[in-house]
């Protein structure tokens, strides 16, 4: 009876974490809609997948109404970690760019091989270091009416763990 239970247990938590990492996962294609739509298109596509509205950047020093709003998904309650987060930016020019960061190589390469699918074109590579000294190997993708960049670096999950961060960042295209 104790291993049907223990059964039953293991099967229920590799479904919750199945759905969560389902529900975390976005497509490139979810990207270009949040792009083209703004922060109405976001609500739509990631409420109903439980992510949370996080605010605003209290940082404003673009001429922009904002330099940043985010959503994340699982935020823990004991640091600003998560299982993943979007940004909406303002560029420069104060139009809107979509930010996404995950920790899962599967949707890494889900979102590559859509790249790859829609024939975007690597046009730069590089390695770039933030202020704070974090590195990343940048990438930058164009399409006919949009640039994805890519970055890669790495970081510490909660446990102190090592792992790669995946960020891809929707810009439209200037003319």
């Amino acid at each position: 009876m104790l291993k049907r239970v223990l059964s039953i247990t293991a099967v229920l938590l590799t479904l919750a974490t199945v759905t969560s990492y389902a529900q975390a996962a976005l497509t490139l294609d979810n990207l270009l809609a949040m792009q083209q739509g703004g922060p109405g298109a976001i609500n739509r596509i990631l409420l109903p997948r439980e992510w949370v509205f996080k605010g605003h950047d209290e940082d404003i020093t673009s001429r922009c109404e904002f330099q940043s709003v985010t959503w994340a998904y699982a935020l823990s309650n004991q640091s600003d970690r998560a299982v993943a987060f979007v940004n909406l930016v303002k560029d420069k020019n104060c139009e809107y760019a979509i930010g996404y960061q995950t920790a899962r190589l599967e949707t890494y390469k889900g979102i590559m091989a859509t790249i790859s699918r829609y024939g975007m074109v690597q046009t730069d590579s590089d390695v770039e270091t933030s202020d704070d000294g974090e590195s990343s190997v940048v990438e930058y993708y164009t399409g006919k009416n949009y640039i994805v960049k890519v970055s890669i670096s790495s970081g510490e999950n909660d446990l102190g763990q090592l792992h790669n961060s995946y960020v891809f960042v929707v810009l439209r295209k200037s003319e």
